[in-house]
């Protein structure tokens, strides 16, 4: 059973969902079992004169996963065939990453995003249903579902059961300065503005809110908070809204 959001939604056999969209409301199914890659660490090697291997540099990161989705589209007519379609490819055809969760994974959702041209075909000469053939690239990490929130907190206690650190997303209702600390590290904020957000995934690393960057609230040689493997203790000057955002490869 799959808690998304604040609905009970239960995927099975040959089921998915599409940022939040399951694969019943777009008239579809998985045909085969989604296959995505495991990720490559990212590292550089360096040449060492007369040394019979190489040493290599790690950049502590991981290349982007491979994926593939072969999906059944289900109409009566052209019309169906047609509509059912485009709403699939609306869907996938994004900017960015899209969150997708699959019956095989049910608590885990990667995120991807198109990487080459879909591949439409008709099942039969006489059939409306389609397959449809998707190549993704997918973040090297994938996020448990449902995703745990703790909120209003100065104080917690909580235990990251898996073996990556997570990056989460923090918010800050009150605004102000914030002295953060997550076990023996420290963070500080300062003057940021109510409804406060501190979104510390590796592609954002921003502070905002309404929609502006207010970058200006840390020092930009400070890492941004993460949660370590293990028991975490929290402790907050201020009150805060704790997305954890769990992950594991």
């Amino acid at each position: 059973m799959l808690l998304l959001w604040e609905e009970v939604f239960i995927i099975r056999e040959a089921e998915f969902i599409v940022n939040n969209i399951s694969n019943r409301e777009l008239h579809s199914f998985l045909e085969t079992a989604p296959v995505f890659s495991m990720p490559k660490r990212k590292f550089s090697t360096i040449e060492i004169p007369g040394a019979s291997r190489q040493k290599f540099s790690d950049e502590n990161s991981y290349e982007n996963r491979t994926g593939n989705l072969t999906i059944i589209v289900k109409a009566d007519n052209e019309f169906e065939k047609t509509l059912y379609l485009s709403k699939l490819y609306k869907l996938f055809d994004t900017p960015d990453y899209i969150e997708f969760i699959s019956y095989l994974e049910p608590n885990f959702a990667y995120h991807i995003k198109i990487s080459d041209a879909l591949d439409v075909s008709r099942l039969s000469r006489l059939s409306n249903w389609q397959e449809l053939k998707l190549k993704v690239t997918a973040d090297a990490f994938k996020y448990y579902v449902p995703p745990n929130k703790y909120l209003n907190i100065n104080q917690l206690t909580i235990n990251n059961q898996f073996p990556f650190s997570s990056k989460p997303l923090i918010e800050v209702p009150a605004g102000g300065d914030l002295n953060l600390q997550i076990n023996n590290k420290s963070y500080k904020f300062t003057g940021l503005p109510t409804n406060a957000t501190i979104d510390c995934d590796e592609l954002q690393q921003d502070v905002y809110a309404n929609n502006q960057l207010y970058n200006s609230t840390f020092d930009a040689t400070q890492e941004f908070p993460e949660l370590p493997t293990g028991d975490i203790n929290i402790n907050s000057n201020l009150k805060i809204n704790l997305y954890p955002r769990w992950r594991l490869i």
